[in-house]
């Protein structure tokens, strides 16, 4: 997706200044993004249609309102349970989702992704095979781009697929115009993420990082933004507030 006047410096001045490597994984998913913005249609299987309000909602469901608590099952053991007769196209929302949060992963095998991804697939009756680009994107060597997360975000699967599917539902229920402006304006983006909920900065750092990957860093934690902005804002003239904007504006500033 491409940024917009208001952050600051000429795209291809922050091109060059991001690794190539992090720039290309964000833009391997951009037909995801544009599906997931757009007209809500599946990478995985083309003939549904899977980013919408009702799928999302029954996917948050599922799993918000269904929350299964302790440590007597691993959290795709949980997820299976959450999932067991769902609509196609809350599975695949689910595969989807699963995807993008693991994308920019630094530190994950690639056959750990495509594992979690077939999983999740595992569910559809009848099947369906992950083709390319996807299997492409999965075959990604490990430590060769993104951000290591920390077991923090490794362990918060359920979280993160509450949040994000609230997300779609909200994105979707927009007025087409507030849509349209904040597919093509990083700083409008984020504002419809934090608006959208109770926010869970982690996930939504991952994703916005994908979305619009000249203006945010592949960073998910907050608390490291943080610091690296505060290390680094009398580079800029001091940092210009608190808030998740605030903080990835200075950053971007800074470089």
């Amino acid at each position: 997706m491409d940024t917009d006047d208001s952050a600051h410096m000429p795209d291809a001045v922050i091109k060059a200044s991001r690794q190539p490597a992090n720039i290309e994984i964000a833009h391997q998913v951009g037909e995801v993004i544009a599906h997931m913005l757009g007209d809500g249609q599946s990478v995985i299987d083309p003939t549904e249609t899977i980013w919408t309000a009702e799928a999302a909602e029954d996917l948050r469901a599922r799993i918000g309102d269904n929350p299964i608590l302790g440590s007597d099952k691993g959290q795709w053991d949980k997820l299976d349970h959450q999932l067991d007769g769902a609509p196609r196209a809350v599975v695949l929302l689910a595969a989807e989702l699963v995807f993008l949060r693991e994308h920019a992963l630094y530190v994950a095998l690639p056959t750990t992704r495509l594992a979690h991804v077939e999983r999740v697939l595992a569910h559809l009756d009848p099947p369906v095979a992950i083709k390319d680009p996807m299997a492409t994107w999965l075959s990604r060597p490990v430590r060769t781009a993104g951000f290591d997360p920390g077991s923090w975000y490794n362990g918060a699967l359920w979280r993160h697929l509450i949040w994000a599917a609230t997300f779609v539902r909200h994105w979707k229920e927009l007025p087409e115009d507030k849509r349209e402006t904040a597919k093509n304006n990083p700083w409008a983006f984020q504002q419809v993420m934090l608006a959208s909920g109770t926010d869970r900065s982690d996930i939504r750092n991952a994703l916005q990082f994908l979305a619009f990957p000249q203006a945010f860093e592949p960073i998910s934690a907050a608390s490291m933004k943080t610091e690296i902005r505060n290390g680094l804002a009398h580079l800029i003239g001091g940092a210009t507030g608190s808030t998740p904007a605030a903080i990835d504006s200075d950053l971007l500033a800074i470089r």
